[in-house]
């Protein structure tokens, strides 16, 4: 019996860490996530093309400008 009750106890604390791990994991995924930001390519009228990045600003002939 008594073994019955310690096998009992200990899937019980397994469950338990195991919803509040699942949990912590959850809630710190959503607190971090960030926006997927993907490149674009640019066509310019004079035939060139450029890819975006989604930490630089390409202007038309000014070259990159880092965003800060």
């Amino acid at each position: 019996m008594l073994g019955f009750l310690i096998g009992l106890e200990e899937r019980y604390i397994e469950l338990k860490t195991k919803l509040t791990v699942d949990e912590a994991i959850k809630n710190y995924k959503e607190a971090t996530e960030e926006e997927d930001v993907k490149p674009e390519v640019v066509e310019y009228e004079d035939g060139s093309m450029s890819i975006t990045s989604p930490w630089a600003s390409f202007k038309d002939d000014d070259g990159p400008k880092f965003l800060t």
